[in-house]
């Protein structure tokens, strides 16, 4: 069975798309406003189709199948369309052609959501769609509303709280840098679950987010065609401060570097934009950073590195050596292994990776301090090539 679907930009039609439900397949794409679109799904059907998966909860998310069941529906996708494609991060959605259905009285910036109870009266403001149809990454999370705040909570993978733990440990390190755009998270108590993080919307009916990966695309992002200042060089084009921007991004790889985060893909980066005029305001917040130090690898700097990271760069040494301005982070106030291992004490690891998470923390600490003096990236880890665990 085919249906046809109106996608929104606010109340404004976008396009007009037919997806056949059984296949769960886009078949064909008719854009009526092309500025209105999502950048990469302007591009043509096929990036249309790459941006309606993207947006849907990946395959991936740990207990899928069940968190599935749970909702009642087959798939991500089924799930997205249910929920009319409604996400907290920008403003884009769908809905039947002739529906009618209006963005007042469906968006999550300005309705409050979840599953209607028996006992709520008849009109109440609450929408009976969630935005967790909409939202990425493979942790456990959801979205609550509180005093007309938007709040994301997640979980972690494994047997442990790091992934939480790296959330915050990341904000403090911002915090102390004196660095203001970044995304503050908070430990939570998950109730049977354990600890949790929870952090504030940065997005809002006047703030949207658009991922470097939608602003790139698939094809100009092929082997590295677009470098971070490439990026920036971008941006510049498209009305923002290109220096300012390249400041950022440098800011965002060295703390990524000292954090060990391997997971900055370019849908974890981006930009905030009007979404009524449609200007770019300037690069998103910091934000996602529970797959750093070391999570899911062996705890040992050979890992650090000769493993890969996502993103801009393939590998930490790669990335290091395109920052412009080294001394953007100020390594003298980055927290000693004693102070790393002191914050992840109850993060449920055991007390030798937290031993080693402290060493690996301060070996990272000094290579940067050691960069800044001028000395090579080979030089400062040439101790390590061949070797296991840091001593």
């Amino acid at each position: 069975m085919k249906e046809r679907y109106e996608l929104m930009h606010k109340d404004d039609i976008a396009a007009i798309f037919e997806i056949d439900l059984d296949a769960k397949f886009i078949t064909s794409l008719n854009i009526q406003e092309r500025e209105l679109m999502p950048p990469r799904a302007a591009r043509d059907i096929n990036n249309f189709r790459f941006w309606w998966e993207d947006r849907a909860v990946p395959k991936t998310r740990h207990n899928l199948r069940d968190w599935l069941q749970e909702h009642g529906v087959k798939s991500s996708t089924d799930f997205l369309l249910k929920n009319l494609a409604l996400s907290l991060s920008d403003c884009w959605w769908v809905r039947p052609v002739n529906s009618g259905i209006s963005w007042k009285d469906v968006n999550f910036f300005d309705n409050d959501f979840g599953i209607l109870r028996k006992d709520e009266p008849s009109g109440s403001e609450r929408s009976h769609y969630t935005p967790d149809a909409s939202t990425g990454g493979n942790l456990p999370k959801f979205w609550i509303s509180k005093n007309g705040k938007r709040f994301l909570v997640k979980g972690n993978e494994g047997g442990t709280y790091q992934q939480s733990y790296n959330e915050v440990f990341a904000s403090r390190i911002h915090m102390a840098q004196g660095y203001s755009e970044y995304t503050d998270y908070r430990l939570i108590s998950l109730k049977e679950k354990g600890i949790g993080c929870i952090c504030q919307a940065f997005t809002d009916s006047h703030n949207e987010f658009i991922s470097a990966w939608d602003i790139i695309g698939r094809d100009g992002f092929t082997n590295g065609e677009v470098s971070r200042h490439g990026f920036a060089e971008i941006l510049g084009k498209m009305g923002l401060d290109g220096e300012d921007c390249r400041n950022r991004l440098d800011y965002m790889a060295l703390t990524d570097f000292v954090l060990a985060n391997n997971d900055r893909h370019l849908n974890n980066l981006g930009v905030i934009r009007d979404p009524d005029t449609l200007k770019l305001k300037g690069l998103a917040p910091i934000f996602d950073n529970g797959n750093s130090m070391g999570f899911g690898s062996v705890l040992d700097m050979t890992v650090f590195l000769n493993g890969k990271t996502k993103g801009f760069n393939t590998t930490f040494r790669n990335s290091i050596s395109t920052i412009a301005n080294k001394e953007i982070v100020n390594a003298e106030i980055l927290p000693n292994a004693e102070k790393v291992r002191a914050f992840y004490a109850e993060s449920g690891m055991s007390e030798a990776n937290i031993m080693k998470l402290g060493t690996l923390f301060q070996n990272r600490v000094d290579i940067l301090k050691g960069l800044q003096k001028g000395k090579s990236f080979f030089d400062l880890t040439r101790k390590w090539k061949g070797r296991g665990l840091a001593d």
